[in-house]
């Protein structure tokens, strides 16, 4: 028997004051990893079955508007939310968007869906008190018309301040709340989990004294290697053109991708003294977290000051006929240029495509058997396809040795060309996976020119790989 399909896209909406983004990002991904205990995976919730764990969570501070009202993507995120999580702090308390966000939600009903988390402050009973930590619509309840009313209303609330419950009760207390089974459920098997992680702890201690800590640490260490470029399998990044010590010193730049477990974790872009240095897009490291069957969940763009630039969210996988794909959502953490869509395929990433914010928030990506991407859609908001700035819905590419084939997809997703006569980029990789010519070509294969203004581009490199010369041919191929 099929399960109805639930209303709602979310398990919870995250609401916080910028002032708490950094706690806020945490809470987020705790909660997103948080596992639900096994024996209460299925078992009827408030709203369906548990599953195995709460994703997605909603948090979005970007898509809020410039005025005192909700925007319509907020309005919608709250209302397709089982729950609201609200980070309590002085600031939350006197942030607008907070207690608005918690007043419309109050307004749909959902007022036992609440749940509040003490970062800083106190829940005092004086709204001008200083410590105040909860915003008005937390502390009273909203009038059938909307507003707020004089009834106190207290929510049920989970503590990380110093000497509160700590961040595992926290999540237990968050994760009862968001479910409905209650907290009892939960923390009879969060009592019976730490007996058993204090078991597995001795065990491990045992195991550690029998083997060796030079067994333990080959079994369990982070491991680094160093590549001269890298490309994606199946979302996950892979090195191209391993490099040794004498190599990585020679080279401008080269990448240190870190791997446990046999899962690649984290990749940072180095300069040839090993320290870390920014690419185009001002991102130095990309990290990766997995789902439960190691897929990738989420890839997370930052620059030298650990600042998040982008995140790739993967969807669930969507099989078809000569291949998978998924729909990988783009949100950049800032708003002062446009999102980068590069699609990192080969070795290296090859003409990037930009996009605004507004308009395409997703790609479409298909992978075939080998986990090679094979093509990708623009979309927006609503899984339509749109035009990136050149003009191209899609991109096809195309594998043929040490050459790839960029094709230029158009409304019926056949190769067309966009805004420029390019519809097809071929390049030519050497085997660091460095471009070693890049050339364009039309619709019926005739030479075209492209954005940088030349048909064929070649470069000479040095035995490092570094670039030493550029030259640009015209479409008679003569040097334009």
């Amino acid at each position: 028997m099929t399960q109805p399909v639930s209303p709602y896209r979310f398990w919870a909406f995250l609401s916080y004051s910028r002032a708490d983004a950094r706690i806020s990002e945490k809470l987020y991904e705790s909660l997103e990893r948080f596992r639900i205990p096994s024996d209460l995976v299925g078992r009827p919730g408030r709203h369906e079955p548990l599953p195995h764990r709460l994703f997605p969570i909603f948090r979005d501070r970007d898509e809020l508007p410039l005025t005192p009202d909700l925007g319509t993507s907020i309005r919608e995120a709250l209302r397709d939310s089982r729950a609201l999580i609200v980070v309590c702090s002085p600031a939350a308390a006197r942030s607008q968007w907070v207690n608005e966000e918690v007043r419309y939600f109050k307004s749909l009903g959902r007022s036992d869906r609440i749940f509040a988390i003490i970062v800083h402050g106190e829940p005092t009973s004086r709204a001008d008190d200083a410590d105040q930590c909860f915003p008005p619509a937390l502390r009273y309840q909203v009038e059938d018309d909307g507003r707020l009313g004089e009834t106190r209303s207290e929510p049920a609330a989970g503590d990380l301040r110093p000497g509160g419950d700590g961040w595992r009760g926290v999540l237990v207390k968050a994760a009862s709340g968001i479910t409905g089974l209650g907290y009892d459920a939960f923390a009879k098997r969060e009592r019976r989990r730490r007996r058993r992680a204090l078991a597995t702890r001795a065990a491990i201690g045992l195991v550690v004294s029998l083997l060796g800590l030079g067994v333990w640490d080959r079994l369990f260490r982070t491991k680094v290697r160093y590549f001269a470029n890298w490309t994606e399998r199946w979302g996950v990044p892979s090195g191209v053109g391993e490099l040794d010590g004498r190599m990585r010193r020679g080279r401008q730049t080269h990448f240190a991708i870190e791997s446990k477990r046999g899962m690649v974790r984290l990749v940072t872009r180095r300069n040839s003294a090993g320290k870390v240095v920014a690419d185009d897009d001002g991102v130095v490291s990309t990290s990766v977290l997995y789902r439960e069957n190691g897929s990738a969940r989420q890839l997370d763009k930052r620059d030298v000051n650990g600042k998040l630039r982008v995140r790739l969210t993967f969807g669930e996988p969507i099989t078809e006929r000569d291949g998978v794909s998924y729909f990988v959502d783009h949100r950049a953490a800032f708003n002062d240029r446009p999102l980068a869509l590069g699609a990192t395929v080969g070795a290296t990433s090859l003409s990037r495509v930009r996009a605004s914010n507004s308009e395409i928030t997703a790609i479409r990506r298909r992978y075939d058997a080998g986990g090679r991407e094979t093509a990708e859609g623009c979309y927006n908001a609503n899984r339509e396809l749109r035009p990136n700035v050149l003009g191209a819905l899609g991109r096809e590419f195309i594998y043929a040795g040490d050459t790839i084939e960029i094709v230029s997809l158009g409304p019926t997703m056949t190769p067309a060309a966009g805004k420029t006569d390019a519809v097809r980029a071929r390049s030519v990789l050497n085997a660091l996976g460095d471009v070693s010519e890049l050339s364009y070509f039309g619709a019926s294969g005739e030479p075209v020119l492209g954005e940088n203004g030349c048909h064929v581009l070649r470069m000479r490199g040095d035995s490092f790989g570094n670039v030493l010369e550029k030259r640009c041919f015209g479409t008679d191929g003569n040097p334009a």
